[in-house]
């Protein structure tokens, strides 16, 4: 599984080019999954992996090459699978 960050380009629109509208209207936000600690395994099997904030760098991107991957092999909703285009936002500064 390969993920990759992705930066944003400037965008060149003057104010008459925006429209105002609602943010609902636009993408759906979902909080986190309360993954339970019992099904975590660091054995890597093909299964989903679990991103934590740790999985992250502080200037921005993922950082699994430094950090310990581990697999969920308990039960979860299919729509926490990340797909290519979502959008995902780290909230919680992680710790040094």
């Amino acid at each position: 599984m390969k993920l990759q960050s992705v930066s944003l380009q400037r965008l060149t629109m003057t104010d008459k080019d925006w429209k105002s509208v609602k943010l609902g209207d636009l993408i759906k936000i979902k909080h986190g999954w309360p993954f339970e600690r019992d099904f975590f395994s660091e054995e890597l099997t093909g299964r989903p992996i679990v991103v934590t904030i740790g999985n992250f760098r502080y200037t921005g991107g993922f950082r699994f090459d430094t950090t310990s991957l581990k697999e969920y092999r308990g039960p979860f909703p299919d729509e926490y699978i990340l797909d290519a285009g979502d959008i995902l936002l780290v909230m919680t500064p992680a710790s040094k």
